[in-house]
């Protein structure tokens, strides 16, 4: 097969003919028709639909897409899908449909900013990068660059050809063949001079070592690339070699929702002890989506969506980066061949079509925290990233909706029995009851994933504890219902956000006997034992307490007043709870109904998971007992003194 020159191509495709695209000669199993949007006819749209999957991709810059409000799909899904069925036998129905979606092209041409754009069913747009093929070498910004070298409006079609190998389907209808690394080659010589290396370098001091700065600068752009080179570069040997995308949120503020701050430390630590490397810093933000759509990602995926979803929602592939830039800044280093600091074997095959020979490929591992396990997870398994399970962190799978999901939340004062409904909840195969996931000192998860849930620290927790809920609910272990319990005053913004939410069902227990919940709570804050599981020591001695009537009955208005705060929201926002009572807990039919509030399956035993420490009589507990007795006497208070049984 033999593959036309691109200024023989271009008089074909100036004129209105198809153009296929393949890699090179040695690729060109499968290829692409390329057309000029502004030359299509119902006969070329019709010749398209007959030999492809029958969506045909519309290829626009994004200035165009944004100017006409058009969403674009990515390319990667769209050459992978097929088009409504039709008889392509049918041949007057194939010529209405490829005279209509002719038509509609040259509208979308023509289109003013602010005018509807209709857009056939069999047409998809795409958003070319910005650069070509210098900077992202798809189909897509073959097109255009092809329509810019014809000299025609910067608009193109593209579709995927259903007949293999392409050079035989080439031959047969008398099309040309153009290789993507010769339109490459010819787009570099064209745009020679484009990348400016800006002069006087200067000196750069770092907590790694000095480094020396250079600047390139795409002139029709206006974007400068920064490199960084430690030692002498262009002698030959194998150059150690970072190449960095542009990360602001990770790279200056610190983000911990990617690596790639840690990433561009450990890179200029290893150049640094090298003594020899070159560290390019492109200005490609978001893996080529820029910031703004980068944190419109970071909002879906807030919702759930993985990275690479997010991406697609916006209508971007997973990734629009290229390294067309990278290679041109190495040749003009005199850098031939380099050790790749990278865990993206994408990059590497990037720069080898770019003409720079990687001779190996150096792991660039950092560790993974709470915040960016998901992340790297989600390059690891759909971006091909070279990582294992342990540099990626946990496994933990999440949720993209609450579908199908019951949330429910446990209100209580202190030591009215809220662990104890926990673990209780917790036996049940259907039901994850987390504990004390707000406790101001420490983050208890359910007591079965103790050891396989970490979804942040203490200081995460407490920065955003709405966004620390939301992971939560989201960690999907397999459960239907989940839950935790929250304790008066233990973090007023999820208590108010739990509250307003009617999706998250109430469930409140109260201790009938205020004394021994004030009681039970002092002997807790002096021993530190707030709760006891088999197996685990408890201290013999049980300390005396002084009971101070003021501080009981103060203690006793403060759990009122929580109590009367939460029937009073859920009163005014007409929501339901289920009211539960410590001392009636034991009690299968109080567990059946509690079972039947939480749509749990009936009849499943809760199993005990914690033993009660404290003593039958409180005459055992409190130190001054007798005077206290006096004072209540006559008091409501006073049954509750003397009640036995906790």
């Amino acid at each position: 097969m033999r593959l036309a020159e691109i200024g023989e191509a271009l008089a074909d495709f100036r004129s209105g003919r198809e153009i296929v695209l393949v890699r090179d000669e040695e690729h060109a199993a499968d290829g692409y028709l390329l057309a000029a949007a502004e030359k299509a006819s119902a006969g070329s749209v019709a010749f398209q639909l007959r030999h492809g999957p029958g969506l045909i991709g519309l290829a626009m810059t994004p200035e165009r897409l944004d100017t006409l409000g058009i969403i674009p799909t990515p390319f990667d899904q769209s050459v992978a899908a097929r088009g409504p069925s039709m008889d392509m036998g049918d041949e007057e129905a194939l010529a209405r449909a490829a005279e209509e979606h002719a038509a509609a092209v040259h509208e979308l041409i023509d289109l003013a900013a602010g005018e509807e754009a209709a857009i056939p069913e069999r047409i998809v747009p795409l958003r070319a990068a910005w650069g070509g093929v210098l900077v992202c070498p798809t189909p897509v910004e073959a097109v255009l660059d092809l329509a810019r070298l014809a000299g025609l409006r910067p608009m193109g079609l593209v579709c995927k050809l259903s007949s293999s190998p392409a050079g035989d389907f080439a031959a047969h209808h008398g099309l040309k063949v153009v290789g993507m690394t010769h339109l490459i080659d010819h787009c570099r010589r064209q745009a020679h001079g484009r990348l400016v290396r800006l002069p006087e370098p200067a000196r750069l001091p770092t907590r790694y070592g000095v480094f020396s700065a250079l600047v390139y600068e795409e002139p029709l752009s206006g974007r400068q690339h920064m490199v960084l080179i430690m030692g002498e570069v262009g002698n030959g040997s194998p150059m150690l070699t970072r190449v960095h995308s542009e990360c602001l949120t990770g790279d200056a503020l610190g983000s911990l929702r990617c690596d790639c701050g840690p990433q561009l430390d450990l890179a200029l630590k290893r150049i640094a002890e090298s003594g020899q490397g070159v560290l390019l810093y492109l200005r490609q933000e978001g893996r080529g989506i820029g910031l703004y759509n980068k944190l419109k990602t970071y909002t879906l995926q807030e919702k759930g969506l993985d990275t690479v979803e997010a991406n697609e929602r916006l209508g971007f592939s997973p990734d629009l980066r290229d390294y067309g830039i990278a290679s041109q800044i190495l040749s003009d280093l005199g850098v031939r061949e380099i050790r790749l600091l990278t865990n993206n074997p994408k990059k590497v095959r990037s720069l080898e079509d770019g003409g720079v020979r990687v001779v190996e490929r150096v792991p660039l591992v950092v560790s993974a925290s709470p915040e960016s396990s998901f992340y790297l997870q989600t390059k690891r398994d759909k971006m091909d990233h070279l990582l294992t399970p342990d540099e990626t962190g946990p496994a933990v799978t999440r949720r993209k909706d609450f579908k199908g999901l019951l949330r429910f939340v446990i209100l209580a004062a202190p030591r009215t029995g809220s662990n104890w409904l926990c673990t209780l909840l917790d036996s049940h195969h259907e039901i994850l009851c987390h504990h004390e996931i707000f406790n101001p000192e420490r983050i208890l998860y359910a007591r079965s994933l103790r050891d396989k849930l970490d979804l942040g620290t203490l200081e995460e927790r407490d920065r955003d504890p709405l966004r620390f809920l939301d992971l939560t609910w989201r960690a999907d272990f397999g459960y239907r219902i989940i839950g935790f319990k929250l304790n008066r005053g233990q973090n007023e913004e999820v208590f108010r956000g739990v509250l307003a939410d009617p999706d998250i069902r109430k469930i409140i227990i109260r201790r009938q006997n205020r004394i021994k919940a004030y009681v039970s709570e002092m002997i807790a804050l002096q021993t530190g034992e707030w709760e006891s599981y088999p197996g685990m020591e408890i201290g013999k001695q049980r300390p005396h307490i002084a009971v101070e009537l003021e501080a009981l009955r103060r203690h006793i208005e403060n759990n009122k007043s929580y109590y009367n705060r939460v029937y009073e929201a859920l009163h005014a926002t007409g929501q339901t709870w289920l009211d539960l009572q410590y001392e009636k807990l034991a009690n299968e039919d109080e567990r059946a109904t509690l079972l039947q509030f939480l749509s749990a399956k009936p009849g499943v035993p809760l199993r005990e998971a914690t033993r009660k420490q404290n003593p039958e009589d409180l005459r055992d507990l409190i130190a001054n007992f007798t005077e206290l007795g006096a004072q209540l006497r006559g008091t409501e208070l006073e049954a509750e003194l003397i009640a036995p049984g906790l």
